[in-house]
Formats: structure tokens, sequence, C-alpha cells
């Protein structure tokens, strides 16, 4: 029973572990990837429904990695205003990863500031398994 206790304790903390280094990679990804001037930045997503957990902890897009039904997991993105003056961030999504994910559609950033942008995706029982992409697409634009 002792041994057993360990053993849960260890994979409780293998999972923490993991989940923040998903985490960090996330905010590392997002401060390097967007770009300092106002424009389209488009950002690839994947997902995977299964009957397992899994993670990858990638950087070169957004990723869920596995996940059962019925179950969510978030990302989060620092997205940084660099310049002097204020823009207009818009997030949209397209591909068959639109269905799961979901974030605020809009922020303001002021000038020389950043916020911290949480997108969810989100499983549904009875989702067919399977492997499902799209693209986050962020427009900045600078308000006048």
């Amino acid at each position: 029973m002792v041994q057993k206790k360990i053993k849960m304790k260890k994979k409780r903390r293998l999972i923490a572990v993991i989940l923040l280094i998903v985490t960090v990679a996330d905010v590392l990804f997002a401060i390097s990837s967007l770009q300092k001037q106002p424009g389209i930045n488009e950002k690839n997503i994947f997902l995977s429904v299964g009957n397992h957990t899994g993670f990858n902890v990638g950087t070169d897009a957004i990723y869920f990695g596995t996940m059962l039904p019925e179950t969510s997991a978030k990302r989060f993105l620092i997205i940084t205003n660099d310049v002097n003056t204020s823009l207009r961030i818009r997030f949209s999504y397209s591909g068959n990863v639109t269905q799961f994910v979901s974030s605020v559609d809009e922020i303001v950033l002021n000038a020389m500031s950043n916020e911290t942008v949480e997108i969810t995706a989100s499983v549904p029982p009875g989702t067919k398994f399977g492997d499902y992409s799209g693209k986050l697409a962020i427009l900045s634009e600078a308000i006048r």
C-alpha cells in the first residue's frame, strides 16, 4: 500500500512537471514569435482526441496534445506591444480545430505593455478520435 502511494506521488509530480514545462514553453513561444510591428501573424494549432492523454511541448505551434473526450486544456499566450502606440489585437481561428478552441475575440494593448491571452480547448463527449488542426490568426492594428 505504501509503495502504491509513493508511485502515485511520483506520477503526480511527473504530470505537474510536464504541465509546467508545457506552460513555460507556450509563454516563451508567444514572446519570441510575435512580430514587433502591426500586421498579421498565424500560428498553427494541433489537437488530437484519443483514449489516453498525451503531451507535446513543442514551441513551433500551439499544441494541446492528445485529449480525452469530456476534458479541457488551456494554453497561454503573452501578447507584447513594444511600439509607442496602442494596438487593437484580434484573434480568429480556422480549420477543423475551431469546434474545440476558444478565447477572447479582441484585446486592446496600450503602448509598451503586454497581456496574457488564455486559449481553451474543450472536447465534448462523443467526439470522434482523430487529429484536428487549424490556425490562429492574430491581427494587430494601430489605434489612431
